[in-house]
């Protein structure tokens, strides 16, 4: 693809034979830089990293992808696509032999179904005709969902879920369920695919919404009810596409106010755990609470986490997390069953630096480290938000997606991505040029101890089974080229 004006801010040499560095991406017309949100994130075998992102509008989906061979990221390849395809979950999966990337989710706030569209790494060659396909229950009116709201296997079993909404009366409607790769007909029914599906009644404090895989028997929701965050799906032993009975849990401590939660499981552990991140930005217990959920015991934690302090102002508010349909970044597992954590708030106050912040856990809850990527200049844009995490092949590598930041005040924000080691290390209080401005990645002490977290087991959200669900209207979304403007900065620490 054509490119507009290339950058490069040369902070030093990686750790070991590795380099590490940031990176910020937007399209260029004119000489103008427009502003970019960045969504999903993977990265393949051979350490090129994908994005899904947005324009300035929020609504035109574009995929880039970044190749690392000679250290800092070159563009290797991008596309424009349109506003028919989503960007919340970009997924890199084999099909049939045939390594692809799949986004999934919301169709950049058009539509109140989730969509999926796939294409090859090349960014050129279609997959099941080019189409992006919707799912739906309940058809409300269109509703914005926006961050990472799907699951997606290695094998093509998608969790879905979305949110509509009546505008009259204020409610909103969560719902989700399983669907299968079987010929790529998202709405199909029949005896060869058997859905397990699931719907909230309308409501006005429902908020936010995030699919997962629990086990093998287990599907849910994770994401907020009133001021408390909450799960939410259905439960079968004899697998998870039969729909099943349902369960649905909250969390409760102290001054919670607006708090909300992601989650992932861990299938390689002793009673498929789940980690629980929750974010609560309440004035007075500004916080982030990290739990480990047995799923054969989801209301006695096996440890509760809780992370303040370190000047944490408003987390789990900036970007599309504070939104109603956010939720925050969701946890990964590495095969050692550590697990990363990622948020962003402010430092201090509302007018604060964006600052977004790592932490790597053992499956004993024992922190190993937190780290901080603090924006120092320009103006704040509250989106510095961190969106999706992934760890290279060999798990030394841990990327980090932001969806944007404005390091120059005289220009547009900007999605950003990081590479970092693994390890925590790397890490030096030294001011970076990037992009105009610049940033510090560097350690961050917080006041970490053991939580307090109340899970109980309610029915709040009226979340009742349902054997019905739709095909939304299938795109099929044009293909062009966009000139862009590619910064860098190499990390040593």
């Amino acid at each position: 693809m054509p490119f507009g004006a290339f950058k490069v801010a040369l902070l030093g040499s990686g750790a070991g034979s590795k380099t590490y560095w940031a990176a910020m991406l937007q399209t260029e017309v004119g000489g103008e830089r427009h502003e970019s949100t960045f969504r999903g994130m993977d990265v393949d075998s051979d350490d090129n990293v994908y994005v899904a992102f947005v324009d300035g509008s929020g609504e035109e989906g574009r995929i880039a992808k970044f190749e690392q061979s000679d250290g800092v990221p070159t563009l290797a390849a991008s596309v424009v696509l349109d506003n028919t395809v989503p960007t919340g979950n970009l997924t890199l999966w084999n099909d049939g032999g045939t390594e692809i990337l799949t986004l999934s989710g919301g169709r950049n706030n058009q539509s109140e179904s989730c969509y999926v569209y796939s294409i090859e790494k090349d960014l050129s060659t279609d997959v099941n005709g080019g189409a992006s396909r919707g799912i739906y229950i309940n058809s409300g009116e269109n509703n914005s969902i926006s961050h990472d709201q799907t699951e997606l296997s290695s094998t093509g079993v998608l969790n879905w879920c979305s949110m509509d909404h009546f505008s009259y009366f204020g409610w909103h409607t969560v719902q989700a369920g399983i669907w299968l790769e079987t010929g790529w007909s998202i709405a199909q029914t029949g005896s060869s695919y058997s859905p397990s599906n699931g719907i909230s009644a309308d409501n006005t404090q429902i908020g936010t919404c995030s699919a997962f895989q629990w086990g093998a028997d287990r599907w849910g929701v994770a994401g907020k009810y009133g001021t408390q965050p909450w799960i939410v799906g259905n439960y079968n032993t004899s697998g998870n596409t039969t729909t099943g009975s349902t369960y649905e849990y909250s969390g409760w401590d102290t001054n919670f106010s607006g708090a909300k939660g992601s989650l992932v499981c861990n299938t390689n552990e002793t009673n498929d755990p789940a980690y629980w991140l929750i974010t609560n930005p309440h004035t007075s217990n500004q916080s982030v609470y990290f739990a480990k959920l047995p799923e054969n015991n989801i209301t006695s934690p096996t440890w509760v986490r809780k992370i303040s302090g370190g000047s944490m102002y408003g987390p789990g508010q900036t970007g599309s997390v504070g939104n109603t349909t956010g939720t925050p970044c969701r946890p990964i597992v590495d095969s050692s069953d550590n697990i990363y954590i990622a948020w962003g708030d402010r430092v201090g106050s509302s007018g604060g630096n964006d600052r977004a912040s790592i932490a790597k856990y053992n499956s004993s809850g024992t922190l190993q480290w937190s780290n901080t990527i603090v924006i120092n200049s320009g103006t704040a844009t509250n989106q510095f938000n961190p969106h999706s995490l992934r760890l290279s092949d060999d798990e030394e590598d841990l990327y980090i997606s932001i969806e944007r930041g404005r390091p120059d005040s005289s220009q547009n924000g900007s999605g950003m991505l990081f590479k970092v080691p693994a390890d925590g290390t790397l890490t030096s209080s030294d001011n970076v040029s990037f992009g105009g401005g610049t940033f510090v990645y560097n350690t961050q002490t917080y006041t970490e101890a053991a939580g307090s977290l109340t899970v109980a087991s309610n029915t709040s959200s009226g979340w009742s089974t349902s054997s019905s669900q739709s095909g939304a209207t299938a795109y099929y979304p044009s293909e062009s080229s966009f000139d862009s403007y590619l910064a860098t900065a190499e990390i040593e620490g």
